[in-house]
């Protein structure tokens, strides 16, 4: 292989990486000072800590200077991070049954839930203090939380326009995870000065859902698309079935969702508007449909890559995808440093950095298996051929995709899961395709609704179907054909070590793609 075999992987291809994207190293440098707060073992955070400074260390001749002075402001960033962690956020030890005592609790989301036990709502926030009844003072302060309150009688919910003073149990769990168990009869006592957009997201969700299900024929199509579109899927037969073929993170609102939304409405608003005016619509309608999500590392990466894009676009100042993300994940630590270990996090950001990193390699790869044909050689193909042609060329770059998406993220989903479908391997080729078209279609459906309702009845119906049939792909395989990889979680080490090989590796092939196409430009130009 040509691009594995004239690769030169000396490490001073490291410094200039990051030379381009300073804002990826100081975010990156965020995280590590900030995990260190949050992880039980902080000494292991030595590994990646130790090849960050490295890969700034290895620089090239008369840049020893410059090298020190970005090391020196990662180092700041990190202690930063870390000291503003250490203040913001305190996590107690609780004992296995829990402390019960007086909760002040901010409220970011809300949704209804259905089980074999009743109905019952769903309440997620941030615990800002927690005073046990043994204790004088709060023993807690930052730390997220998830309670569950019956939808019966003697239970109330409050309206979340506020934080709330309430009485309730506080227990860890053995994930780590902190529940509040919210005393039957107690008052919630609104906190004066404070304000959510829990409850107006619940509403519009509320909203949607109810649009859906009354314009979409198929129940089960109804579930998938509300899932889509707004992140909630309370359906446990449709997770399990996608879950089956490592598709649930088209469950999680991500880049995937943003970038069909923004493509879909660009097109749309080009059709009307200058480019400009265009782009500050989209960013307007981009930032309505955050705010309707409400703000997960997943949905926040995804908003603020694509407004960077999109700012970038009115300022004529072209953004660089990975110092974008570095900006994003910067934001999302700064909002939400307790994140920086929730594998939404872990696996939105290694994603978009296996994309990023390791899409064009792969591709180049490849091309050695479906060589890729000049404009001259496709318009001399029979008609028939071109279109093979085309199709084979969007296997092969769907393929690509796949293939550096897992080669990042199996690690980590074997570290978390301990097991990996290998159908997934298979289904997210062509799947994640098949589904944009449902988004696109209800799109469509919802703006025709309102301009031409016979027309966009009839999208909806054609949804309805189309969604039926992609869910019976799932539904109907066999369960024997399930293959799974099944592994004993490793020691984190192990964990780093892979990821930031890879990563070292997709930062080198990367280098020397752009290094060839220099040439050839050279050679062009000559």
């Amino acid at each position: 292989m040509e691009i594995i075999g004239s690769a030169r992987f000396t490490p001073k291809f490291l410094f200039p990486f990051w030379q381009e994207h300073p804002a990826l190293l100081y975010a990156l440098a965020a995280v590590l000072g900030t995990a260190v707060i949050f992880m039980e073992e902080p000494w292991i955070l030595a590994i990646p800590i130790a090849a960050l400074a490295a890969s700034l260390l290895i620089a090239p001749e008369g840049q020893q200077q410059t090298a020190f002075l970005r090391l020196g402001l990662a180092a700041i960033v990190g202690l930063a991070a870390c000291l503003y962690c250490h203040v913001r956020y305190h996590a107690p030890m609780l004992p296995p049954e829990g402390l019960e005592g007086q909760a002040y609790l901010s409220i970011s989301h809300v949704s209804e839930g259905h089980s074999s036990f009743g109905a019952s709502w769903h309440i997620k926030g941030t615990v800002k203090a927690f005073t046990p009844i043994t204790h004088s003072g709060s023993i807690a302060r930052g730390i997220p939380y998830t309670a569950t309150i019956p939808a019966k009688e003697g239970y109330q919910r409050p309206v979340a326009t506020n934080a709330y003073l309430v009485t309730g149990k506080l227990r860890l769990t053995p994930h780590g995870s902190y529940t509040l168990s919210v005393k039957k009869g107690a008052e919630w006592h609104r906190v004066a000065g404070t304000w959510s957009l829990a409850e107006a997201r619940y509403w519009a969700k509320n909203a949607v859902k109810e649009y859906l299900n009354n314009n979409l024929t198929d129940s089960r199509s109804a579930i998938l698309i509300i899932g889509l579109i707004t992140g909630e899927l309370n359906d446990r037969q449709t997770r399990l079935s996608l879950g089956r073929f490592g598709l649930q993170h088209l469950l999680a609102i991500s880049g995937f969702h943003f970038a069909i939304l923004a493509s879909t409405i660009a097109i749309a608003l080009g059709l009307f508007l200058p480019y400009r005016t265009s782009a500050s619509v989209l960013l307007v309608i981009l930032t309505a449909y955050c705010l309707f999500l409400g703000f997960g590392p997943s949905v926040m990466r995804a908003y603020l890559t694509a407004a960077i894009v999109l700012i970038g676009q009115l300022l004529q100042r072209p953004a660089r995808p990975l110092n974008s993300m570095g900006v994003a994940m910067g934001v999302i630590i700064l909002y939400d440093p307790a994140s920086c270990l929730s594998p939404a996090f872990q696996l939105s950001f290694l994603a978009t950095s296996a994309i990023l990193l390791l899409y064009q390699p792969i591709d180049t790869l490849l091309k050695q298996l479906w060589p890729q044909r000049s404009l001259s050689e496709a318009i001399e193909m029979r008609r028939l051929d071109q279109h093979a042609y085309i199709l084979l060329s969007l296997c092969r770059q769907a393929l690509a995709l796949t293939l550096a998406v897992h080669v990042l993220t199996v690690p980590l989903c074997l570290y978390t899961f301990e097991q990996f479908p290998l159908f997934s391997l298979l289904f997210n080729i062509f799947f994640p395709f098949l589904i944009s078209l449902t988004i696109i279609l209800l799109l469509l459906a919802t703006t025709f609704h309102v301009l031409v309702p016979p027309l966009g009845e009839m999208l909806h119906h054609v949804n309805s179907y189309f969604t039926q049939a992609l869910l019976n792909l799932t539904f109907n395989v066999p369960t024997s054909w399930d293959f799974v990889i099944r592994l004993q979680a490793p020691p984190v080490w192990t964990l780093y070590l892979v990821c930031i090989t890879i990563i070292v590796a997709g930062i080198g092939l990367r280098h020397h793609l752009q290094e060839q196409r220099l040439l050839r430009n050279d050679l062009a130009f000559l």
